[in-house]
């Protein structure tokens, strides 16, 4: 439903409105990605091409793009950016993989591992739109060595740099260390270092966000929540719920 909706609209503001929109702000989405191409006909016409634009599948096999693409021949494709709350998000999916495993496989990671490298992750990502494009690899590496107490790649306002040597050892009970957990600071090098890359950080880096749009969401869920079907009710058209929507919609 959402690919389709932001298709019609991105198609409405062009049509109607004669508006190009340069580049949406969504959550890693593929099915939205996919949906806003043309069509692999379309691409092969607009862009020049003797063949059909291919992808890399997940089994590292270079395949036919799927043909999913609806945005018109006439109109130009938009690029895409990505929400920093939704890109926490998968990197703590990633961390939570790591942690749900038994003690072995885990490698000692815990809840607290991964609260506080999203953390660090998500107040990274909000200093990078004050940042040069060229440091942006480097601020992102003091995700991981934060973590492990190295803050060689930390700003010059982190407290802990102007600390004394008594001082630091009394505060490492709050951080990893490379010596005691090895396979954990690799393990985690290999899991972070895809949202560390300069175009992973081209994405995140336009200094604004989704909040407003999950805020409206989660108010229509409260109303028509989407873990249940009201399939043959009468339910959402109770007359409080009519009013409540008659709100929304004066706000929007």
């Amino acid at each position: 439903m959402e690919p389709a909706a932001i298709l019609e609209m991105y198609k409405l503001l062009f049509e109607k409105y004669h508006v190009v929109v340069d580049f949406l702000i969504t959550d890693d989405d593929i099915s939205i990605k996919a949906t806003m191409k043309w069509s692999n006909a379309d691409t092969m016409t607009n862009l020049g091409l003797n063949e059909p634009p291919h992808i890399i599948n997940p089994k590292g096999e270079k395949v036919v793009r799927p043909d999913k693409g609806g945005t018109p021949a006439h109109m130009p494709e938009t690029k895409f950016a990505a929400d920093p709350n939704h890109r926490k998000k998968s990197l703590n999916n990633v961390l939570c993989q790591l942690e749900s495993y038994n003690n072995d496989k885990s490698m000692t990671m815990t809840k607290m591992d991964v609260l506080r490298l999203g953390t660090s992750f998500a107040h990274m990502v909000r200093m990078l739109p004050y940042c040069e494009e060229c440091n942006y690899v480097n601020k992102g590496k003091a995700v991981l060595q934060h973590h492990f107490d190295n803050h060689e790649y930390c700003g010059d306002w982190y407290c802990r740099k102007e600390q004394t040597q008594q001082q630091k050892e009394d505060a490492k009970k709050h951080y990893r260390s490379k010596e005691t957990d090895p396979k954990l600071y690799n393990e985690l090098e290999k899991r972070i270092d895809r949202f560390i890359t300069l175009d992973a950080f081209k994405e995140v880096s336009h200094g604004m966000d989704t909040n407003t749009n999950e805020s409206f969401n989660n108010v229509v869920a409260w109303l028509a929540p989407k873990n249940k079907t009201y399939s043959k009710s009468k339910s959402l058209k109770k007359q409080n719920i009519s009013c409540s929507w008659c709100y929304i919609h004066w706000i929007a």
